[in-house]
């Protein structure tokens, strides 16, 4: 899993409240981390397919352009960073993601709600298909969100071989807040080798935290797999609120690689704090796999 060194953020904008806020977000991490931000606004021109359409209005890019021009100028007046930008024409989706490859963006950070969502809590079609789809690191951010800083991190730890992985991708990144973390360990009770995977991933990420100077509690839930309802369910009623959530979006070798399960599905769509998804580099793996791969890494340790 590559690690997350900020340098270029790209924020999306399409100047609903959500955009902005994100640019809010993206704005405070850039500032953290001396990092570039980089403006996108897409026309999906679909105006195209319906001229005939008294009631539609036609995209006035123009004027989009000039209100990009000064959101830059007021982020890097008021931020002292550097901001620039950018407009496309085409599919949104496809879009985000060629500009954040083309210009070597370490970090895409975009508003959570969109007008596609099938309700509020919804996270819009754009945003959903590049939480899928991206394998540059994402922020999804709630158009609720108040506070841009992550001085209270909740770490969710699944059986998966990426967990350490998932760390150390973030490590660099998440020091920068002076956080303190909840570990929440996650397994089915009706498979017994997701008990020893839990365990040895416990005793690999405590190393790494003492190490690193991090403040952390250890949490477990292991009354049934329903993980996603779980965590989603102890960050509305913390009473300590926390400020981002760390989750990765593996794909599953039996699927298409960008399918996401359930679990990331449900996180990235009905999270209340802003969702930090990370890309590993690996698939899914069998629980026995695991479990050796894990058993070495605790032995080297």
């Amino acid at each position: 899993m590559k690690t997350l060194q900020i340098r270029k953020i790209l924020v999306p904008i399409d100047f609903t409240h959500s955009s902005i806020n994100a640019l809010e977000l993206a704005a405070a991490i850039a500032h953290r981390h001396q990092a570039e931000i980089h403006l996108l606004y897409v026309d999906d021109c679909d105006y195209n397919l319906f001229k005939e359409d008294p009631n539609l209005i036609p995209p006035r890019i123009t004027d989009y352009m000039k209100m990009l021009a000064k959101l830059a100028k007021t982020v890097i007046n008021s931020h002292d960073i550097a901001c620039s930008y950018s407009s496309e024409t085409g599919s949104v989706t496809y879009s985000i993601l060629k500009t954040a490859r083309d210009r070597y963006v370490d970090l895409i950070v975009m508003g959570k709600n969109g007008t596609n969502g099938p309700s509020e809590i919804y996270a819009g079609t754009h945003t959903s298909q590049i939480a899928e789809k991206s394998r540059i690191a994402l922020i999804i951010v709630p158009e609720n969100t108040t506070k841009y800083s992550f001085e209270n991190i909740l770490f969710p730890v699944r059986p998966l071989l990426s967990v350490p992985a998932k760390y150390d991708a973030i490590r660099h990144f998440i020091l920068k807040s002076n956080p303190s973390i909840t570990i929440l360990n996650l397994r089915n009770p009706d498979y017994e080798n997701e008990l020893h995977i839990i365990h040895r991933l416990s005793l690999i990420m405590q190393e790494k935290l003492e190490k690193d100077g991090i403040s952390f509690v250890m949490e477990h839930y292991f009354k049934d797999d329903r993980f996603a309802e779980h965590v989603l369910s102890m960050i509305e009623n913390a009473e300590k609120k926390y400020d981002l959530a760390v989750i990765t979006a593996e794909s599953d070798r039996s699927n298409k690689d960008f399918h996401l399960g359930f679990y990331a599905q449900k996180m990235i769509h009905e999270c209340s704090i802003p969702t930090l998804v990370l890309r590993p580099e690996s698939a899914k793996q069998d629980k026995d796999h695991i479990l050796q791969k894990l058993d070495k890494q605790v032995t080297l340790n």
